[in-house]
């Protein structure tokens, strides 16, 4: 594939079936995916602690090329030095490594509209159950 551009990513065709991708020849880890509805977003993938790992910067047309390639370098880097442990792989917890969380001392606890206890005084819209 060559290097992504907004003219090569306009003229991308979707798919038939399920989705493409679409990697970019200059930075390795950086892509686009095409899903059968026509639908574009930058990905990028790389390994982490020796797990493959593909996450989505962001659709195209919200991101330009260039914001999506940079974004894509900064979670590359992350990925190589390790750090994507805080910032990546917090997305995917480990059921074995889950440690309790504890309500702070003050403040009133609240229940969610799911009946989930939380310390959040936020309304029941507040996504931080």
């Amino acid at each position: 594939m060559a290097r992504l551009t907004k003219s090569v990513v306009d003229r991308l065709p979707a798919p038939s079936t399920g989705y493409a991708l679409h990697w970019d020849e200059q930075d390795r880890g950086f892509g686009l995916r095409i899903t059968k509805d026509g639908k574009k977003s930058y990905v990028v993938q790389g390994r982490v602690h020796g797990k493959e790992l593909r996450l989505t910067i962001g659709p195209h047309g919200v991101f330009t090329v260039d914001q999506a390639r940079e974004a894509a370098r900064e979670h590359l880097r992350n990925m190589r030095l390790c750090r994507g442990r805080s910032s990546v792989l917090a997305r995917r917890p480990d059921a074995s490594k889950h440690q309790p969380v504890t309500p702070p001392a003050s403040g009133d606890l609240t229940t969610s509209k799911h009946g989930v206890i939380r310390a959040c005084p936020l309304t029941d819209c507040c996504s931080c159950d």
